[in-house]
């Protein structure tokens, strides 16, 4: 499934996608993601998708309905350990 698509910056014909990998994670077709497994077209639709978790969240503190904080620092921790790779 596409995630986004982005046109290039040197070549205005070229259109790069982030789509949903075998595993849930994001890949994108990109020169840049392709030799360093990362680029700033993953890391823009990862940002809006955390975006728009936060703001639900935040809708449902606002309706009076109180987070999980357990579940919330779990998902965050797992979250971590999957992308621990990206930054060592």
């Amino acid at each position: 499934m596409i995630l986004g698509t982005f046109k290039s910056q040197s070549d205005p014909d070229v259109e790069y996608n982030v789509s949903e990998g075998t595993f849930g994670e994001m890949v994108c077709n990109c020169p840049g993601f392709e030799n360093h497994q990362t680029c700033w077209h993953v890391n823009k639709v990862w940002a809006k998708k955390e975006l728009d978790k936060f703001r639900q969240k935040k809708a449902e503190l606002n309706r009076g309905k109180l987070p999980d904080f357990k579940k919330l620092q779990e998902e965050q921790w797992a979250y971590i350990q999957a992308r621990k790779d990206h930054y060592v």
